[in-house]
């Protein structure tokens, strides 16, 4: 569990714990002094690491600009080589089936390389120059989602998306190259999507402060 916290049950935490199956406190879990701002969210990768983003720009005293890896006891992990990091503030995480990790947020560089709020490193760290979402988008992504096919829909408050226009939706195929006919085909939508989910028969769930114009109806998905 993490968040923007420092005491749990009268007892001080690092904003990250674990819970026993009986909701009581794991005592054996141990982050150091965890991260020195709030946490987004916990991502469990398939390899058994934890990766913890959000609002930090340092881990148990190092520096680690809000991505970090941790082992299942929560120590830091130093062989991953996220190198700089970003420039803002990640929002959300996916790891797809070859272990590589696709990051979106409110940045827009990443290792001191352009990367307008979505990027994607490998397994161990390190930028994965095979994903080029261009000049990405030109706000914030708060939300990702990895398709059935592979395929990626983020949403956010940004209108283009590697200079094309888009309603702060859009789907890239997996080496981050936008889907035009999946913008042509959304309805109008006035205002944020501020998460998004996959349903089980495939259909996207948005999720924010807006409305939907189809031309008949206001709708609220």
């Amino acid at each position: 569990v993490g968040g923007d916290f420092d005491v749990f049950n009268g007892v001080p935490v690092p904003k990250l714990i674990r819970l026993l199956a009986n909701g009581t406190l794991d005592r054996t879990f141990r982050t150091g002094v965890g991260p020195n701002a709030p946490l987004r969210d916990v991502l469990q990768l398939d390899s058994g690491f934890l990766l913890a983003i959000g609002d930090f720009t340092q881990y148990d005293g190092k520096n680690f600009n809000h991505i970090a890896r941790l082992n299942v006891e929560g120590a830091l992990d130093l062989t991953f080589e996220i190198g700089g990091g970003s420039n803002g503030n990640v929002h959300g995480a996916i790891e797809d089936d070859q272990g590589r990790i696709v990051l979106v947020g409110d940045f827009d560089s990443f290792n001191g390389l352009k990367h307008g709020g979505i990027v994607r490193v490998l397994s161990d760290g390190r930028l994965d120059d095979s994903f080029d979402a261009g000049s990405g988008a030109n706000g914030s992504v708060t939300a990702i989602v990895e398709e059935w096919d592979g395929s990626l829909v983020i949403v956010g408050s940004f209108d283009e998306f590697n200079g094309v226009n888009a309603p702060g939706v859009v789907r890239l195929d997996r080496s981050g190259r936008l889907d035009v006919d999946f913008i042509a085909n959304l309805p109008a939508i006035t205002g944020q999507a501020a998460d998004v989910e996959l349903q089980d028969d495939g259909r996207i769930l948005l999720v924010g402060d807006f409305s939907v114009t189809t031309g008949e109806d206001d709708l609220a998905k």
